[in-house]
Order: structure tokens, then sequence, then C-alpha cells
């Protein structure tokens, strides 16, 4: 039903009226000038007259036109299909066929009374279900969830879950805490017989290990109902077509539900992608074997810093800070006395000089450094040739020293910006004891910045104790104080842990060891390992000789498999840089090759990447209808499973709480803006006009 709705009190339409009534009285009850026509003429010019001044009174008052319009909108029955593999693992190809039908034969029947909604989950959830079981991931919580969001808000009538109650991503979706109110009813698949099974569960491993390293590989081994059996775990070194035995052992399984972890020391002999696999030995009557074997993919990098602790004569301070930069495994530091090193300082990634050069003869450690363009740490003391010390570097110049020295403490700079330094880290430095610092007049210059300055007693100096910079494109840093295994003794003593001093000198060492990268030319993957469900993008950038990013030139490159088959590509231009979407890879180890011709002058970037296989499906051999149950409890639902299907349409529509919703919609809109109302009174006025005209009122 249509109503109009005023803006104004309702009885203001009653004066609209009488205005016009009023109006057209005046201007026609006592005009004799169409006296000699007939009396119908003014009547019916003064009726003319009262609308259209009426009707326009009327429309001052902004008259809304409500319409009222209802909409029946049918219950929604959303049904999640689970196309993992793991769902249909226990069903013939009939039996699956036939599962096809029975669940293509619910739809029909629920689509006669209800929007039926499909969906599939596994790795993702689509819209719509190719009854292809594929998929090597299930996520019970994500298919929830999306339910959830995109239906919440609709009439939801019920939801039909259907999946074997393996869930191996996202949440137990026991504990999702679901806010739908519509029934869940669930589809129990699989088969929750305990079967017999061997497999590989879990791999512990690191991801990155260095060159030489040796490392640790921990494999969980679980067996079911081969009580009494042995089984064989074999550690593979897996390169291209060709697998090499690491190492083998016999394992005794003592109980039909039998769990052990079993570990293997690796040595990591080849830098680059390394592939490693964990199997078991297949037993005659196993469900399946597709879980007896793990592939490990880790990456060896052969770029372990070298650290040199070099000192003048034995101190603490060399110990201490050799035990805190042990602690980092992508150190590897050496301590040494001057005089007994007979290595090539400029070898290193860093040299820390604790208190050299000295008053000895030593200054040609400093010109190796500079001839190398190495990295350098001065650590100032008693024993340091303050002379020969500003001629090495130009952080800071100490004049006027001699022997004697002032105990300092450090006052951290708050502009500093070299690195974030945390506000906690700062109180901490401050309470960090004396150290002992040369007597002199410091002089900073425009190469470094001030990390922390010498606060002696309560007096805070602009002299600096921390110092670091850059000069002629080559780090260094100084610390104009001796004493640092006493910031080290007091940070124990007051965590219990070296955590601050440790913090402090890996901030200093990283960003003295942290080498710019100058190449012009850049490419590789966003990491070195994938999944095979994972698309690979690569992106490339070029730079001129200004440093300046540009994309003129084509890029290429050249994907290897193990086997030395070659794919070719060709980067795509993005803004200023390149990139490309080379798809998905099988499992395997890759090297490529990206290169580009500029200026007369071929720019190469190899490297390596690993597709590392989805095993997850094949963990779980048993259906876990637990899960299902529970689900359908707390969502007012029922458990069926596949040989009652067709039930599960009486189930809802039985249920009287499943019904269409009637929406009334409301519409408004103003009179004034209807096209009529203007064609209505033209017409009145038009009309008048004309009469008045023709019999002679103007």
């Amino acid at each position: 039903m249509d109503q109009i709705t005023f803006q104004y009190p309702a009885w203001f339409v009653l004066l609209c009226i009488l205005l016009g009534l009023g109006y057209a009285l005046a201007l026609y009850f006592r005009d004799r000038t169409f006296s000699d026509q007939p009396g119908w003429l003014k009547t019916i010019m003064a009726a003319l007259r009262f609308l259209s001044v009426a009707i326009l009174a009327i429309l001052l008052l902004s008259p809304l036109l409500r319409f009222f319009s209802n909409e029946v909108q049918e219950p929604v029955v959303v049904i999640a299909q689970d196309l993992s593999s793991s769902a249909v693992r226990d069903l013939s190809q009939a039996d699956s066929l036939a599962y096809v039908q029975e669940m293509q034969q619910l739809v029909n029947t629920l689509r006669t009374d209800y929007q039926v909604r499909e969906l599939a989950f596994g790795e993702r959830v689509r819209d719509t279900i190719d009854w292809t079981f594929n998929q090597q991931v299930t996520d019970i919580d994500e298919a929830l969830r999306y339910i959830e969001d995109n239906y919440g808000d609709q009439n939801l009538g019920a939801v039909i879950l259907a999946t074997d109650g393996i869930f191996n991503r996202g949440r137990n979706p026991i504990y999702a805490g679901l806010q739908m109110k519509a029934p869940l009813y669930t589809i129990g698949m699989g088969d929750t017989t305990q079967r017999t099974d061997l497999l590989v569960k879990f791999v512990y491993h690191n991801k990155i290990a260095f060159l030489g390293d040796r490392f640790t590989v921990q494999a969980d081994i679980m067996a079911k109902n081969l009580a009494g059996r042995t089984a064989t775990v074999i550690l593979e070194k897996v390169e291209g077509s060709a697998r090499n035995t690491l190492e083998q052992k016999q394992v005794r399984i003592a109980e039909d539900q039998f769990f052990t972890t079993q570990e293997f020391v690796i040595e990591a002999g080849k830098s680059g992608v390394q592939r490693y696999r964990i199997r078991v030995n297949g037993m005659p009557d196993e469900i399946t074997y597709a879980n007896n074997v793990k592939d490990i993919f880790i990456e060896v990098i052969d770029g372990r810093q070298r650290i040199l602790i070099l000192g003048n004569s034995p101190h603490p301070d060399m110990a201490a800070l050799k035990s805190i930069l042990e602690i980092n495994q992508n150190y590897e530091v050496e301590s040494s006395i001057l005089d007994d090193f007979d290595g090539d300082a400029g070898a290193y990634d860093l040299v820390i000089l604790h208190q050299i050069p000295s008053n000895t003869a030593n200054t040609d450690i400093i010109n190796r450094l500079n001839t190398a363009r190495t990295p350098r740490l001065f650590i100032l003391g008693s024993q340091t040739n303050l002379s020969r010390f500003n001629a090495a570097q130009g952080l800071v110049n100490i004049q006027g020293g001699n022997r004697s020295g002032n105990e300092v403490q450090a006052m951290p700079d708050p502009t500093f910006n070299l690195f974030t330094l945390p506000e906690e880290l700062r109180s901490q430095v401050e309470r960090f004891p004396p150290g002992i610092a040369p007597f002199g007049q410091y002089t900073t210059s425009a190469a470094g910045q001030v990390l922390a300055y010498q606060r002696i007693g309560n007096v805070q100096t602009q002299y600096p104790l921390i110092i670091l910079g850059e000069e002629t494109r080559v780090k260094s840093g100084v610390i104009a104080a001796e004493g640092l295994w006493k910031w080290k003794l007091f940070d124990y003593l007051q965590h219990e842990n070296h955590d601050a001093f440790g913090e402090l000198v890996s901030k200093i060492v990283q960003y003295l060891t942290v080498k710019e990268d100058r190449r012009k030319f850049r490419a590789g993957p966003g990491k070195n390992v994938f999944m095979s469900n994972e698309e690979i993008i690569f992106t490339a950038e070029l730079y001129n000789n200004s440093y300046e990013l540009i994309n003129i030139p084509d890029v290429f490159l050249v994907v290897r498999n193990e086997q030395g088959n070659e794919f070719n590509y060709t980067f795509n231009r993005s803004g200023q840089t390149y990139q490309i979407n080379i798809g998905k890879f099988v499992d395997g180890s890759y090297r490529y090759t990206a290169y580009v011709d500029y200026n007369g002058q071929r720019q190469t970037v190899n490297g390596s990447f690993a597709v590392q296989p989805i095993q997850l499906e094949s963990f779980e051999t048993v259906a876990d209808h637990t899960v299902l149950n529970r689900l359908s409890e707390e969502q007012n639902g029922k458990l069926f499973y596949p040989d009652a299907i067709g039930s599960i349409a009486a189930a809802i529509q039985s249920d009287d709480m499943i019904k269409p919703i009637m929406y009334q919609k409301v519409q408004t809109r103003s009179i004034i803006h209807m096209k009529w109302i203007f064609l209505l009174l033209l017409i009145l006025i038009c009309t008048e006009w004309f009469l008045r005209r023709y019999f002679g009122g103007y």
C-alpha cells in the first residue's frame, strides 16, 4: 500500500485548499469581464484556478509518497563438500561415483523448496563443486568461516558439511566459536577403522644451514597395528634421479600404537638448496605407502661472516666479545694476539682491533685492512697510541691524551639513526659500569654518528664513547674505552643473562658487517623453497650508471630441473622493474639463470630454488567422525553417513524453524519530482489562460 506523508502537519492541507478556493473566488466572483459569456465558463475557469493554486500550495508542504513492496526470501541451504584426497581414500571408483550421484540427487531435492549454494573446500574455498578429490590440504575452519561470513546475514536455513573430519590446516573447528544460528548437518566420509600403517609423521630440521656445518634432523616415526615387526628408517641425499643413502637405523616396533623419534646428523658439504629424504621401508599390508617418505629441503649458505678479534695483548674484553658473538651462528669468530697472528686480516668480514695501533710498530695491519677495504672496530685502551690511532681512522680525533684515563659511562644519543636502539636497551646501557677512556680533547668528524657519549660522574660530556660511520665506502667504528667485560658481568648480575650486552654488541657488529649491494642487475624469486601448490614469481631490477631503475632492455630467465631440461622465459615490465610468474612446478630442485644485455655487456644472476611436495593428506589415514558429531550437536544438527544421504532432505524439510522470510521494502519519493504533477499543473494553467484569452479576458 502506498502512502502520502507531509513534512508539516496534515491540517495544513486544509489551509492550502482554502487558499486555492479564496484565490478563485476573489478572481472570478465579482468579475464582470465575462458577463456576456455563458455562466459555466466562469465556473470552469474558477475551478482551474482553484486546482492550480491549491496544488502549488500543497507542494510547498513537501509531500512524500511512500511505496511499500514485499519480498519473500526462501531459506538458503549451503552444501560444503571436502575435496581432499583423504575423503575418498577408502572408496572404490564405483562407490565414489555412487556418492557423487547421491549428493547431486540431494541438491536437486532441496532446490524445490530452498536456495541451494554449493561450496568446495580443501586448500581454499570455492563456490563450485567439480567433484575432483585431489586437494592436498584440508581446512574445515576456513570453510565454516566462509559460510558464516557470506551467508550469516541471509536467511540461512541449514548447512550440510561433507568431510572425513581430518583437518591439517587452520584451527580445530570444534573451538572455532561459530555464531551461525542454522543447524549443521554433517556427512561422515572416510573410514574410522584403525588400519595398518607405517609412516614418517613429522621431520624437524633447520631451514638454513651454513656450508661446513653439522646440523640435526629429527624424524617422528609412527606405526599402527605392527607390533613385533622391525622398521628401517633411512636418510638419503637426493640429487636428480640419484639417491645416496647417508644413514639407516633399525627400529623395533614394540606395540600396536607405536611412536619414536630418530635423530640424524648431516654435514652441509655443498651450497645451494639441498634435498634430503627420510623414508621407512614399506610393510606388505599397509593401507598406503604415500606417507612412508618425507622430503625436506635445506638451504645451505656459503655466507658465514668471519670476524677476527685482534688484540695488542691478552685482555678480558676480547673473551667477552668472542663469547657473545659466537652465540650467533652467522658469525665465525676467531681471537688472537697480534704478535701470534700470521693470517690475512683482509680475508675477514670484520676485524675488531683491541688497543691497536699501540706503541709498538703494528701499523701494517691497518694498511692491509685499507687495501682489502675491510670494516674495522677500534677499541681504545691504555696501550693505544693515540697519534697512530688518529692517522688510522677519521671518525674521531683525540689530542693531548696520555696514559691516564677517565672513568666514563655511556649516555646514548637519542638522535642516532644508523640503526634502532630500543628504549629499554638505552636505559640498561646507561647503567653499565664505567670503562676507562683515554684522557684528551675529542673532536668528531661529519663521517661519524655518535651512538653514545661519555658521562664522567654526573657530568655528561660531548666526547664520543661509541661512534660509527663510513669512510671512503668502508664502515668503521670506535669504542673509546676498555672494560667491556664489566658490562657483560653487570648485565648478568642484574638480569641473569647477557641479553642487553649481547644486543648492543650484535647491533654494532651487524651494522659494520652488512655489505651494500652495488650490483646493477638483481634477480630472483621471493624465497628459495616453495610448496608444490604455490606459484613461483621472479622479480628483477636493472640500474644504470647513476643507479636509477630502468627497464628498457629485455630480461631473460632460464630454469633448469634436475634432469637438465631448460625452461625459457622473458620477464614482463612492471613499473620500473621486471616481474614474471612462471606458475607451479613439480617437486624437486631447480637452478636458474637470469641475464640481460645492456650497454654492450651481459649481466648474469645465478641461483637455485626447490619445490616441496605437500604430503599432509597422507599423514592421517583414519577418519575422525568425533569432530563431526560434536559440531552437529553444538549447532543443533545431526551426523549422517553416506548411506543415509537421502534422509538429510527430510530432516531439513521437517524443521519448522526453516521457513521463508518476508521482507517489506519502503521507498520514499518526493512528489514534487514526479513529472505528471508538472504536466497536470501545466495543463490547468494553460487551459485557464487559453479560455481567458479566447473569450476576451486579455
